[in-house]
């Protein structure tokens, strides 16, 4: 039996084989981390920790541990973290210098976890400041704020009605300060002409006394009565003339009233806010937030996984040549067919729990046929399904991802200034979809979000005007709640420059509530502005009939003085002293007799 079994000989060579195998162990294990940890770092830019691994040939299959890789922009925090990897590769692989695993399993998988120590390989680069959010975010939120409080100081100036802006008001104004001017003006020339007509008398008396010396003022006295009666007759006229002239004047307060009505009805064109500025201000912050960090996975991946081209194996003339044979298909040196990944994540500020799947993961697409494929699934306060194409092979590389939410929180949104007026939308629940394509840079896609019944309320400020108070209790009133509003975000433009285009049924909502509540409210104002232009115009017609009764009555007294003293003198008073209602110089001399008399 020892001749066949020489144990002196199988003894030494069965150890040597042992602590060989035990070396290649150990060996593999401490090359498995030298290369993830050089190779991560090198492709990542960014500090690459492993904790411990382990190689077990036997069983095909790798272990490695407490895996950290830094975020080469935050260098002060991981870019993810992994508990526990697990690889078991096809025995062959390892034989053709091949790593191609069959099924793997990440569990303990984190992102954006802090760090201790800076992950920056070079201390010059380490950054502490974050990322800016993007130029399409930034400042929307203000601009829109501000558009809508112009509007509303706006509507306030449009919709305020004073009685000095009403024609009929000015005009019933003017006439009632016109009317006693022109009754003090008439009244001055009725005493005027009875002053006139006592002084003509006054004189033509003393004249009579010596006619021979007021020969010349007795024979214009004639042409002084008759200027007297003419200015009797034009006063007359004027007295005369106004019922006529205070009717023409209320015709013309009327004409003015219905220009009135027409300038606030004119009024009552009240312009609406742009529904979609209102839908970006309500709904534009949780949207892009969504977008943004989904973009920002998209540029995660790109990083990970970039567009490789595969590289002709060469090996040195010394050692010979690879010939690639017809027919053979060549395969990548990395594959992992399957991998199970289990963690933790934040998404949209939300903790939630990640389980997935990731299949054909290569670190040279183009000597695999399929894409890798992504397919995760979160639980916890937002719950979601994430699938994933990632294409790297012959051309641009593309990435698709098609993500379903089924309810998705929305925070309470503050529209206006809580100063004055502001609409506010309750807290809701949304489902949301998204489909998006990236081909080389070209952005494509869309994203729809379906909420819940949404709550709208208006807050009125202490500062408040009482217009506007009745505009917000107005436009509450027409949208106190919303059933069910669609929103609809299409994407278009670049990753580096990526475009949006909201709309939103909410929007359209907001907007045309609050231009039904400026209607109602402009309506209101317009009638009540009316009515205190009709009191106080009636007010003033009132006060101007009373002023022409008065005045006229009061003037008609007036005119009767002078009027009989006129038609006394023009009635021959003058006739009856020197004998005929007229005379001349031939009738003066006349009656004094001879020439010589008058100088005995």
């Amino acid at each position: 039996m020892t001749r066949y079994f020489r144990l002196g000989y199988l003894v030494p060579r069965l150890v040597l084989l042992v602590v060989l195998f035990c070396v290649i162990e150990l060996g593999s294990g401490w090359a498995l981390r030298h290369a993830v940890v050089s190779g991560g770092e090198q492709a990542i830019g960014a500090r690459v920790e492993l904790g411990d691994s382990t190689v077990s040939l036997v069983n095909a299959r790798a272990t490695m541990k407490d895996l950290r890789i830094a975020d080469p922009k935050r260098p002060m925090q991981n870019l993810l973290e992994a508990e526990r990897i697990t690889l078991d590769f096809e025995a062959d692989s390892l034989l053709r210098k091949r790593a191609i695993a069959e099924h793997g399993v990440v569990s303990g998988l984190r992102f954006g976890t802090p760090r201790e120590t800076s992950g920056a390989l070079d201390p010059a680069e380490e950054s502490a400041s974050g990322v800016a959010a993007p130029a399409w975010i930034g400042g929307a939120d203000q601009a829109i704020s501000e558009a809508a409080g112009r509007w509303l100081d706006g509507l306030e100036k449009q919709l305020k009605v004073e009685a000095t802006d009403l024609e009929s008001v000015r005009l019933a104004e003017e006439l009632a300060e016109a009317w006693p001017n022109r009754f003090d003006s008439l009244t001055k020339q009725a005493k005027a002409l009875q002053r006139d007509a006592k002084e003509l008398r006054t004189n033509l008396t003393e004249a009579k006394k010596n006619p021979l010396r007021n020969a010349a003022y007795l024979k214009e006295a004639p042409q002084r009565i008759q200027q007297l009666q003419q200015r009797l007759a034009a006063l007359n006229r004027e007295l005369t003339a106004l019922p006529a002239e205070a009717a023409a004047d209320k015709q013309r307060i009327a004409q003015a009233r219905t220009r009135d009505e027409q300038r606030l009805r004119d009024r009552l064109q009240v312009n609406q806010l742009d529904h979609q500025s209102l839908t970006t201000q309500l709904l534009g912050e949780p949207v892009t937030e969504s977008i943004r960090e989904l973009i920002g996975w998209v540029r995660w991946t790109r990083e990970m996984i970039p567009s490789t081209r595969a590289e002709r194996a060469t090996t040195p003339r010394d050692r010979g040549v690879d010939v690639h044979f017809v027919g053979v298909r060549r395969r990548p040196n990395l594959l992992i067919r399957q991998l199970e990944l289990s963690g933790a994540a934040r998404l949209a500020g939300r903790p939630v729990e990640l389980s997935g799947l990731v299949s054909d993961y290569t670190n040279a697409p183009e000597l695999h046929a399929e894409p890798m494929r992504i397919e995760l699934r979160t639980d916890g306060a937002l719950p979601m399904e994430v699938r994933a194409m990632v294409h790297r092979g012959r051309g641009a590389p593309i990435d698709e991802f098609l993500i379903d939410c089924p309810a998705f929180g929305l925070p309470g949104v503050e529209l206006g200034k809580s100063s004055q007026l502001a609409m506010k939308m309750a807290p809701s629940t949304a489902s949301l979809s998204v489909n998006l394509r990236v081909e080389g840079q070209r952005l494509s896609g869309h994203v729809e979000m379906v909420q819940d019944r949404v709550t709208l309320t208006s807050t009125v400020g202490d500062n408040a005007s009482p217009l506007i108070r009745r505009l917000g209790a107005a436009a509450a009133h027409q949208a106190a709640s919303v059933a069910q509003p669609t929103t609809r975000v299409t994407l278009s433009g670049s990753l580096d420059q990526p475009q949006l285009a909201i709309w939103s049924s909410l929007g359209s909502t907001v907007a045309a509530s609050l231009k039904e509540g400026a209607l109602g409210v402009a309506r209101t104002e317009a009638l009540n502005g009316l009515v205190r232009a009709d009191r106080q115009v009636t007010d003033r017609l009132a006060s101007i009939d009373g002023l022409v009764a008065e005045a006229t009555q009061r003037l008609t007294a007036e005119i009767g003085a002078p009027s009989q003293e006129i038609q006394q003198l023009a009635g021959g008073w003058l006739g009856d002293q020197l004998g005929e209602s007229g005379f001349s110089i031939e009738q003066v001399g006349k009656r004094l007799g001879p020439a010589g008399a008058l100088f005995k």
